[in-house]
């Protein structure tokens, strides 16, 4: 068998070792040293790519052909990789007692030998994440052990929001599950960079004129909470205006409001349990900013006009479609169930929710047989695809569908998944094995025939009406997915 599936199987069985009671003290100490090995393992990963400062300069030459300086001339995406990590602490009948999921994106090891600066600052955004994780499991453990039947489902996953060759933009939802009226609760946190160098970029710089960005998110925020109390609460909340406002921007300074740099604009999110019980996010398009007032021209002008972008699992997510200069809100949501409500209280992965505009597609899928949906909106030609990557038991699928104002349409599935990166620096823990974010629609890179001996790799494009095209397979034909 090849690597891909001797991997997932080993994870398998050692979360079934694992299950097999409650998590001693032994292995509880084992899960700190692994999120501190994840640390560790970025840090040794940073030194090796330093030099010493007394090292001789490089030729001319050399430096043309770095990959920061091609990725430079060429405008092109760096290549991220997203890393998926599942850990558990079981109870006595082998059923979690905390389950916790969390992502992160890191440069692609090629890449970052050219682009120490941007490897640096994904680094730095995977150890915010995995700090957050310990302390999150160290409160989990200690709760259960005062009140053993609690039960806590949480994850801090990373979204790629925009990658290109100006601008990479990372948002990371929290979730935790069950414990409030409106059945979890979320919170954010981003940041963008500069793909060059990889330094953060400051609000500030993206929004020259803060009260001008605020006239035009403000209503929408309005209407967002106004509906959703309607809607989802049953009660009538008529919030003012300006208390939205001052409110937000408040936020922005306390943390609880984070903000994306996407293609299309800035994006405004909102944890749950400040205006609203449920998180709220809003955009400005640089469309809207007509006069070129609210934006710095930097970003405004070399906003690109291809792009993918993902889409967080817990809240909807706005864009422009078709290049009309209406928004819509755009969902792609895991959808559980119960696998059996009379005899037990196990969830499991039904399939993907996706609605846009006045439209929706439920897809299931067999019951307990998926372990994830990452779901990317794809933007060209005027025309938006929804592509999602998920597997099921042992095969991995890529569907899409078109998305427009009346809603979403299927268009193809194949037996095909993102290909996985060979960087297993970062597998400490339980873990899927990493793979290649999709940045570019042309270029998107695939595993064919996973797990088989006939597996190899692949480049896939996505042409505007959806249909899906690989360079050296037949990708709609004869594909040994077992």
């Amino acid at each position: 068998m090849k690597k891909i599936t001797i991997t997932l199987l080993t994870g398998l069985m050692l979360s079934l070792l694992i299950g097999c009671g409650s998590t001693s003290g032994s292995e509880k100490d084992g899960i700190k040293d692994a999120l501190q090995g994840l640390k560790e393992a970025a840090q040794a990963q940073q030194e090796s790519t330093e030099e010493p400062e007394d090292a001789a300069e490089e030729p001319e030459a050399a430096l043309e052909e770095s990959p920061e300086e091609d990725q430079k001339a060429s405008g092109v995406a760096p290549r991220l990789i997203l890393h998926r990590n599942s850990q558990y602490d079981w109870g006595d009948d082998s059923v979690p007692r905390i389950k916790h999921e969390f992502t992160f994106v890191t440069l692609e090891e090629k890449q970052a030998d050219g682009n120490k600066g941007l490897a640096e600052s994904l680094t730095d955004a995977m150890n915010e994440i995995i700090t957050k994780e310990q302390e999150a499991w160290d409160h989990d453990l200690e709760t259960i052990a005062e009140q053993p039947g609690f039960v806590f489902d949480e994850s801090w996953k990373t979204y790629v929001r925009r990658a290109d060759g100006d601008v990479v933009s990372l948002l990371n939802e929290y979730v935790t599950e069950g414990q409030f009226d409106s059945g979890f609760y979320s919170s954010y946190i981003a940041h963008s960079y500069h793909t060059e160098g990889g330094k953060e970029i400051a609000f500030s710089e993206v929004v020259k004129d803060e009260e001008k960005f605020f006239d035009v998110i403000v209503p929408k925020v309005a209407d967002y909470v106004n509906y959703a109390a309607t809607n989802i609460y049953a009660i009538e909340l008529d919030m003012d205006p300006e208390k939205i406002r001052a409110d937000l921007k408040d936020y922005l300074k306390e943390g609880v409001c984070a903000w994306t740099l996407d293609p299309q604009g800035v994006t405004l999110w909102v944890e749950g349990y400040t205006m609203l019980q449920s998180p709220v996010c809003a955009t400005v398009l640089f469309s809207e900013d007509t006069n070129g007032e609210i934006f710095a021209d930097e970003f405004r002008k070399n906003a690109p006009s291809e792009w993918i972008m993902q889409v967080p699992v817990n809240v909807e997510t706005t864009c422009d479609i078709d290049d009309s200069g209406k928004e819509v809100y755009v969902a792609a949501h895991e959808s559980w169930d119960f696998r059996n409500v009379e005899e037990s209280d196990e969830l499991y992965l039904r399939g993907l929710y996706a609605y846009c505009g006045n439209g929706e597609i439920f897809e299931p899928t067999m019951p307990g047989g998926t372990s994830y949906y990452d779901a990317f909106l794809i933007h060209q030609d005027h025309q938006t695809i929804l592509l999602d990557n998920h597997d099921e038991y042992d095969r991995y699928y890529i569907e899409t569908f078109t998305m427009n104002q009346d809603g979403v349409n299927m268009i193809d599935s194949v037996c095909v998944g993102l290909a996985l990166s060979d960087d297993d620096t970062y597998r400490y823990l339980d873990t899927y094995f990493p793979y290649y974010i999709p940045t570019d629609p042309a270029k998107i890179a695939i595993v064919v025939n996973a797990g088989t001996e006939g597996e190899q790799t692949d480049t896939m494009s996505v042409d505007e009406n959806g249909w899906l095209k690989a360079e050296n397979f037949d990708i709609h034909g004869d594909i040994d997915g077992e």
